[in-house]
């Protein structure tokens, strides 16, 4: 919704912007005080669609990107980012927030199947282990075989 041409859509935009900043660094404070092995979140958009600093899109992510990168660096247990959008299967341990920036070491960003590739994700959750979370494909017998998504390196 940050689209200035909207009549109130910026003014929209920046109040959800700030509740999930708020509800996100709450997440963690929560995760911290009950010394939680690791932390998810789940979304629909990709907020880290390659392309988006080229187009200008990734601006409307930004301050969320920037929240969350800080939170997890400080947090440093497992995080998984799960989210949807692009609809290809993309497993990243040791997520980049940034094209150029230095990977994450304890963010593991995983996206879903969806539209042409109707297939699941299976997460193993095992608090016990220094991973926690184990994200893996879960391919449907019958259906085609998913489509592979581009590589963040190859543009």
């Amino acid at each position: 919704n940050l689209q200035p041409e909207v009549p109130g859509a910026v003014e929209e935009f920046t109040e959800r912007q700030a509740a999930n900043i708020a509800w996100m660094k709450a997440a963690f404070a929560a995760a911290r005080k009950d010394k939680a092995p690791g932390i998810a979140f789940f979304f629909q958009a990709d907020a880290f669609y390659q392309d988006y600093a080229k187009s200008g899109r990734h601006e409307g992510f930004k301050d969320f990107l920037d929240a969350l990168e800080e939170q997890c660096l400080f947090f440093q247990k497992p995080v998984l980012l799960v989210h949807a959008d692009e609809h290809r299967f993309r497993l990243d341990a040791g997520h980049r927030f940034d094209r150029s920036a230095a990977p994450v070491p304890n963010v593991t960003r995983v996206e879903t199947f969806g539209d042409g590739d109707l297939h699941g994700v299976l997460v193993l959750v095992d608090p016990a282990s220094p991973q926690v979370f184990l994200p893996m494909p879960l391919l449907v017998p019958g259906n085609p075989m998913p489509a592979l998504p581009d590589s963040p390196y190859s543009h």
